[in-house]
């Protein structure tokens, strides 16, 4: 249903986040283990959730959390995948960047929260590897996010002093009467992409929905930012 929705609104793409191996994400004394690893999807039924969204016309975004499923992104997958991320937690995890390295398409390196040695490390890393498509992918990871932490002038730093493309991840309150405005106002310092949650219920209380807007405010976030970017 998402994927319809997304679809309907004409957006560019759809991001999922994948994880297969539990145990290389997690502790193994966590208490959320059990839980999530009722919501791990196979790989068949990614398989069939990636072809669900190219063929309703969206690129498939692909954030591996772990090893495992981003060597099946690189492998197995049959499905073309626009981009793969790595979250700003793994940003210096090697083994992931390892794999990354291997992608043969545009990799994002989440940087939320992270220093410029933490952002210069994966980029070293992963240029040292013949991986040269990259792309920074900027956001407060606060949920809700005040708007008044964000503090837009970063993204010209980081963009002057990383020289590679930046994109945003907003996390503003979507009950906030400013949520729209704050969403697209990136689009003013340069970024190439806007990244929301959203949700087709907004009364439900999901992990994501302190940040998660709804389809009318999703279609009116893509109005604003058409008129932005053609102004």
């Amino acid at each position: 249903e998402l994927i319809k929705a997304a679809s309907d609104l004409k957006l560019d793409s759809i991001k999922f986040h994948l994880l297969f191996d539990i145990h290389d994400y997690f502790v193994e004394s966590h208490s959320a283990i059990k839980v999530i690893e009722e919501w791990i999807f196979s790989e068949q039924q990614w398989a069939e959730i990636f072809q669900y969204a190219t063929e309703s016309g969206l690129d498939v975004i692909a954030m591996c959390n772990d090893v495992k499923s981003l060597e099946w992104v690189n492998t197995i997958c049959k499905t073309p995948i626009k981009a793969i991320e790595i979250h700003a937690t793994g940003i210096n995890d090697v083994f992931l960047l390892e794999a990354a390295a291997k992608f043969n398409n545009t990799v994002i390196i989440g940087i939320g929260g992270s220093s410029f040695e933490d952002i210069n490390f994966a980029i070293d890393y992963l240029k040292n590897r013949n991986q040269e498509d990259l792309f920074l992918m900027f956001g407060f990871q606060n949920y809700p996010t005040n708007y008044a932490d964000i503090n837009f002038e970063k993204i010209n730093l980081i963009k002057s002093t990383f020289n590679l493309p930046v994109g945003y991840a907003d996390h503003t309150d979507p009950s906030d009467p400013n949520n729209e405005f704050i969403s697209i106002a990136p689009i003013l310092k340069g970024i190439n992409v806007l990244e929301k949650h959203f949700t087709l219920n907004v009364t439900e209380k999901r992990i994501d929905s302190q940040s998660a807007v709804s389809i009318e405010q999703m279609s009116k976030i893509k109005e604003l930012s058409e008129i932005v970017t053609l102004a």
